[in-house]
């Protein structure tokens, strides 16, 4: 279902004092080698929480495209948000976005999308949904913009990751693509972070053109890290095996209290 997501809140923050650049060359190799805190509440607020910011950030539409067909014009960048355990689904409520505007960045236009993972971590294209556009104002100085916007509790299916080799853990995606007349500034970029903080990823992001359309893993050539500056507030929701072994651990836990 399409909506337009309400912007809760913007604001900057200082620079790094490392200067910036704009990751344009990612290549096709991947490693399902999961990174990050794996453990995460499961609802109350942040469950998934970027990590620390890099000199780099990424523009799909101010890129040249990808082999294989990729148009920039409608090519998707998903970041992946990977938890420890079971889960059937996931309900979100706020997405926080960094987005890095070098000095003089002219106004900017985001449309952000939610998606599934398989069972191998890869994002499902025919269950991308498309949840918005918000608007991003012109900088005048560099500086990191976060953009907060309501999900409106848009909920998204999950699944055990037996096929990454990661089993006991479960993913989504969660994407942006920049638009309007101002797109292919390459002085707006997502900004790029290393390991999130809070849950974890695969130091890869997925691309997704929906004209081809044309879904892969996609990895920054080394030592750029390959995530993204993202929270996640919401509710994961266990699946029946994992509610019943969490209600066996707190009745094991009584017993022994009680011993």
């Amino acid at each position: 279902m399409k909506k337009v997501l309400g912007v809760m809140t913007m604001l900057a923050i200082a620079p790094l004092a490392a200067a910036d650049s704009l990751a344009t060359d990612p290549i096709g190799k991947v490693s399902h080698e999961l990174h990050g805190a794996g453990a995460t509440p499961l609802s109350g607020s942040l469950i998934f929480q970027h990590g620390t910011e890099t000199g780099s950030r990424y523009n799909p539409q101010a890129s040249a495209p990808l082999p294989g067909g990729y148009t920039s014009a409608n090519t998707i960048a998903f970041t992946n948000c990977v938890f420890a355990g079971s889960y059937t689904s996931a309900t979100i409520d706020a997405l926080t976005f960094g987005i890095r505007q070098i000095g003089g960045a002219p106004a900017v236009d985001l449309r952000v999308y939610l998606g599934q993972m398989d069972t191998n971590g890869d994002l499902i294209g025919a269950s991308v949904q498309d949840l918005g556009l918000v608007s991003v104002a012109a900088a005048a100085a560099s500086a990191t913009t976060l953009v907060s916007v309501s999900a409106g509790g848009a909920t998204v299916a999950m699944t055990d990751l037996v096929g990454s080799g990661n089993p006991g853990f479960s993913g989504f995606f969660v994407g942006l693509r920049f638009e309007g007349a101002n797109a292919t500034s390459n002085l707006n970029g997502w900004r790029i972070t290393n390991a999130p903080a809070v849950g974890a990823a695969f130091n890869y992001f997925a691309a997704y053109d929906p004209t081809v359309p044309i879904v892969d893993n996609w990895a920054f050539s080394s030592p750029t890290p390959s995530y993204f500056y993202l929270d996640v507030e919401g509710t994961l929701v266990p699946a029946p095996g994992a509610v019943a072994l969490l209600g066996l651990a707190g009745l094991a836990g009584s017993r022994r209290r009680r011993g």
